[in-house]
């Protein structure tokens, strides 16, 4: 049995783009679900921030019951004040 060179050349030609396309499929694949993964991660360690500052931000406001200014204010004369800086020390 014989083949001709191109023959065989273009056999492994085809051969070689369907393997490609499979790696292509499977790395596609493989990269969402690191992606979707990533994703569900990043919620989580969001929401985790979230209820830590929230309870925080109620054991703060049982410290100042009574206080005339809202959290957010408080919250904003703190930064103001952390923001002040001392010249010549």
């Amino acid at each position: 049995m014989e083949f001709s060179k191109s023959a065989v050349l273009k056999k492994m030609k085809e051969q070689q783009k369907q393997i490609l396309m499979l790696m292509f499929c499977m790395w596609s694949k493989e990269q969402t679900a690191i992606k979707e993964e990533l994703e569900t991660l990043y919620d989580a360690y969001y929401e985790e921030l979230e209820l830590n500052y929230d309870d925080k931000d109620d054991d703060e406001d049982e410290d100042y019951e009574g206080n005339e200014h809202s959290s957010d204010t408080r919250k904003e004369l703190f930064n103001f004040g952390n923001s002040l800086t001392v010249k010549g020390a």
